[in-house]
């Protein structure tokens, strides 16, 4: 029924552009191309049977936050760490070290 209706609309819209006569042939090529695209996004994602959202994964991701399974502050603060060696390596060593040695001396 939901295909029925999402084509449905899609013909009336280009049907009325088309009947209307004001659009080029390039403006109702365009316009049936983001139609095409539309049906197919709503193919590929929409399907009347299933929910909104996915309550299995949310209820998941609420039993991990429950039981501890989140990011701990020693886990963050290594990252961190990594992160910035990372970003002084290739800020020091890398592609642009003759610039950031300018924009060093200079400020």
């Amino acid at each position: 029924m939901g295909w029925l209706i999402a084509v449905g609309l899609s013909g009336l819209t280009f049907a009325a552009l088309y009947l209307g006569g004001k659009c080029s042939r390039l403006a109702l090529e365009i316009v049936a191309a983001a139609v095409l695209l539309a049906l197919a996004g709503y193919g590929w994602q929409g399907s009347p049977d299933m929910d909104g959202r996915s309550s299995e994964a949310e209820r998941a991701a609420i039993a991990r936050f429950e039981l501890g399974d989140v990011i701990k502050p020693t886990t963050a603060s290594r990252l961190r760490e990594a992160l910035e060696k990372a970003r002084v390596q290739f800020v020091d060593d890398g592609p642009f070290a003759g610039a950031v040695f300018l924009f060093r001396a200079a400020g």
